[in-house]
């Protein structure tokens, strides 16, 4: 009986212990709390990391969790905190110290050695935060859980922080990613990836021919590479899958069609990048492809956190279950400003939009104009003022500006009023019917660009003046300077009635590199045939714009070297630089050749005074003496289809052209640089007869260009071809119509519309003359000289000294 009685009071003692231990803790997700809360001044803390746990260094993405914290941390406190290794640290063992990971103190140790299989330990010691993890990622884990817990600025700053006594994740579940020879998660993207159309394909170039890879894609060969190479495991036991297909477990890369990744998008800001394990998914997302590459990089540095080498040579790579890292990938982008609102209103994603600009894009059944036109008002309620407006084809386009917050938006409502006449691709013009993403249906948009106001590239009142004034000193004219044989470029000046010139991209440096020079040359003898005076520092070649189409060098080389020759004597002037230029490409095929903020300085340092940069927006117009300059289209509007070529990203514009004399009398104008098939698309569908205009240079040099039904929509007269007339002949060959599309598209203007008259070719390396075409506006259209049939011998023997031709 004693027995018994000894047995129940042992076990009313162990039980009123138990209840002692859960009254004091409780449970936060998968952490355990002491109740306790422990107020400590951090004044004269350090902060602490030890050595790394692995065999190898840490990695950045550690590294930069460091200092977040630090930073999280003076955020908090308003003190200034920086994570130091032991080796760099200022304090000692007696010190008060913040120790991160496994230090060579015994309170880190100690609190080490009391971590349950995988897990991590938070605890406040007499003059020690200790947190640390079982590995170097759970110690991560654990930084980001005290970040989050603790360090969380609200209200006043205070050196105080109040932290449970203790808080502990024992055995934390793991995601097994790969164990001995198993490859147990499969990598998804989206479907439509990779099937895009390229600006080559069908013709009979071998060059820049797809299938193209886009970002995602590119982003998941990396991943797997990085899996192979930490684990010594065949490549085809990661496999990757598209979004159409389900796997039992799952990494989702980017933005696949999964409503748990699009749930977790909801909860990240648009300059924040993610990598989230929950349940059998892994989700390495954000919101654009430039923030998608910076949360790979993450993953893959959370991956080599993670691999452990076992005893028996194999290798282990798991993540703890509810482990989530996010990171914000560029603190300069603006996404703070007032947002449109309403049902069937949704952010589908963003694109980096340019130096520190970013585009949102919105899409659903309540994108329309009213709503369009609400949101407007919605913005100019909020402190947001006009700068300029246009619309045209119910496509509605608006520039914001807000000086107290330093903001401009870019707001556009893409109605594409005629998508549904282009929806019918012929197959005979190489236009593929598939439609692969629901960018090739033109759905209503809406695009907002946020822009730090020191960033817009905004026009200036000068260029905003509908009505400049201006003394006429010419007529105006077009010239081009010869192209060297069997190459392209694109070269052309527009001279204003003022004396400017406007000078389209400016060539190529050509076979011996001297192109520059004649391009000096020949706007020295259009400056002189102006004003009959010597070019000199009181008598400059001044032009009002340099518009460059896009960052390929036959465009600009030439223009940039001789600015960089002449531009320091005083006798070049140069006021604004046109044109807009992605920062990332999303394929291989032109990385790197892109146009930055740093490249525009130092094109505006090598000419004396410098110039404006103005970044060109779809609609926004522009006003140059007797010259209107309208964008058409830019890169931008191509998304949310990704960039496979720099020639995707070409800004259209159309010259509006009067004559001073007599007002009645316009020339239109369409220049589309290198434009190709998929803003030849985007173009039609906004605008269908709206393009209609007297004049077009032919895309990309008569080579792999805009599609047939542009052209139609344009209807010109006059046709300018920026190749040698070699080239030009060689395409309007009937012989090669079944050469590829481009030859298709060529022969179509030369023989199937009726309303071209003249076809313009810029010459060849032998022709050592710049030609000008004087623009006498007058109701029977512009003075041509020097015509030849393009059909007579005398036009097929023009190797080198065509110049232009007229199309019978």
């Amino acid at each position: 009986m004693k027995k018994i009685l000894s047995l129940l009071l042992a076990l009313s003692m162990l039980l009123g212990c138990a209840l002692l231990f859960t009254a004091c803790s409780e449970k936060d997700g998968y952490v355990t709390l002491n109740k306790k809360l422990v107020e400590v001044d951090v004044t004269d803390y350090g902060v602490v990391y030890g050595d790394s746990m692995s065999d190898e260094a840490y990695t950045v993405t550690f590294t930069q969790a460091m200092a977040d914290f630090a930073t999280a941390l003076s955020a908090k406190t308003g003190e200034n905190y920086w994570a130091r290794t032991e080796d760099r640290a200022t304090t000692d063992k007696g010190d008060k110290e913040i120790l991160i990971g496994l230090t060579s103190r015994e309170e880190s140790k100690k609190a080490h050695s009391a971590i349950k299989g995988d897990g991590f330990l938070i605890q406040v010691t007499e003059n020690k935060i200790v947190i640390v993890g079982s590995s170097n990622l759970l110690t991560l884990m654990a930084v980001q859980y005290f970040q989050e817990k603790y360090l969380v600025a609200e209200g006043e700053e205070s050196t105080v922080l109040s932290v449970h006594k203790k808080a502990a994740a024992n055995n934390l579940e793991m995601a097994l990613l790969a164990d001995s020879e198993k490859g147990y998660y499969s990598f998804v993207h989206q479907a439509h990836l990779g099937m895009l159309t390229g600006a080559y394909m069908g013709t009979s170039s071998t060059s820049h021919r797809g299938p193209y890879k886009d970002h995602p894609q590119l982003v998941i060969d990396n991943m797997v590479q990085k899996m192979v190479d930490l684990t010594g495991l065949r490549e085809k036991l990661f496999p990757i899958i598209k979004d159409s297909e389900t796997a039992e477990k799952e990494i989702l890369v980017g933005y696949p069609d999964r409503e748990e990744n699009r749930a977790l998008l909801a909860t990240l800001a648009e300059n924040e990048y993610a990598v989230v394990v929950e349940g059998d998914k892994v989700h390495v997302t954000a919101w654009n492809d430039t923030l998608l590459i910076n949360a790979a990089g993450a993953y893959m540095d959370i991956l080599a956190e993670a691999t452990v080498k076992n005893e028996d040579g194999t290798v282990t790579v798991a993540l703890p279950q509810g482990f989530r890292l996010v990171r914000v990938g560029n603190d300069k982008w603006i996404t703070d400003f007032p947002r449109p609102e309403g049902e069937g209103i949704e952010l589908y994603n963003t694109v980096e939009d340019g130096e520190n600009s970013l585009q949102f894009l919105y899409t659903g059944s309540g994108i329309n104009a009213a709503n369009y036109n609400a949101y407007c008002e919605k913005l100019k309620s909020e402190g947001y003022s006009v700068l300029m407006q246009s619309s045209a084809e119910d496509s509605i386009f608006t520039t914001f500006v807000n000086n107290k917050e330093g903001v401009s938006l870019y707001v556009a409502y893409n109605a594409y009023k005629h998508k549904n006449e282009f929806s019918a691709y012929d197959d005979v013009h190489s236009k593929v019917k598939t439609k692969d993403t629901n960018c090739y249906d033109f759905e209503e948009c809406f695009r907002i660009a946020s822009t730090p106001l020191e960033d817009a590239g905004l026009a200036d009142s000068n260029l905003l003046n509908k009505n400049p004034v201006y003394d006429k000193v010419t007529d105006s004219m077009i010239s081009t300077i010869p192209l060297y044989e069997g190459a392209v470029g694109l070269g052309y000046v527009v001279v204003l009635e003022d004396g400017r010139f406007i000078v389209f991209d400016g060539g190529a440096m050509g076979d011996n590199g001297d192109t520059h020079t004649r391009l000096w040359e020949w706007l020295t003898n259009l400056k002189v045939k102006i004003t009959g005076r010597p070019v000199s520092s009181s008598n400059p070649i001044h032009i009002a714009a340099w518009i460059l189409t896009h960052a390929h060098g036959d465009h600009y080389a030439a223009f940039m070297k001789m600015a960089e020759a002449n531009g320091k004597s005083g006798s070049l002037k140069i006021d604004y630089m046109i044109g807009n230029f992605p920062q990332e490409y999303s394929c291989t095929t032109d990385i790197g050749k892109v146009i930055t903020a740093k490249t525009i300085a130092n094109m505006q340092n090598a000419v004396k005074g410098g110039f404006k940069f103005i970044k060109a927006r779809t609609g926004q117009k522009y006003y140059l003496a007797n010259l209107e300059i309208e964008v058409i289209t830019t890169w931008a509007d191509t998304t949310p289809m990704r960039v496979c070529d720099g020639n995707d990203t070409n800004t259209v514009l159309r010259f509006t052209m009067t004559n001073k004399d007599n007002p009645s009398e316009v020339v239109t104008q369409m220049w589309t640089g290198d434009a190709n098939r998929r803003q030849s698309r985007v173009m039609c569908a906004m605008y269908g007869e709206y393009l209609k205009s007297d004049m077009v240079s032919i895309a990309h040099h008569g080579n792999v260009g805009l599609e047939i039904d542009f052209y139609d929509m344009v209807q010109p007269e006059t046709v300018w071809w920026p190749h040698s007339a070699k080239a030009a002949h060689n395409y309007m060959n009937r012989e090669k119509l079944n050469n590829g599309w481009q030859f298709q598209v060529d022969q179509h203007i030369a023989y199937e519309m009726p309303c071209v008259k003249y076809i313009y070719i810029s010459g060849d390396k032998a022709s050592t003359y710049a030609y000008y075409i004087t623009l006498v506006l007058t109701k029977n259209g512009p003075d041509h000289d020097n015509i030849f049939d393009a059909s007579t011998t005398e036009f097929n023997k023009l190797t080198h000294n065509g110049v232009f031709a007229i199309k019978k």
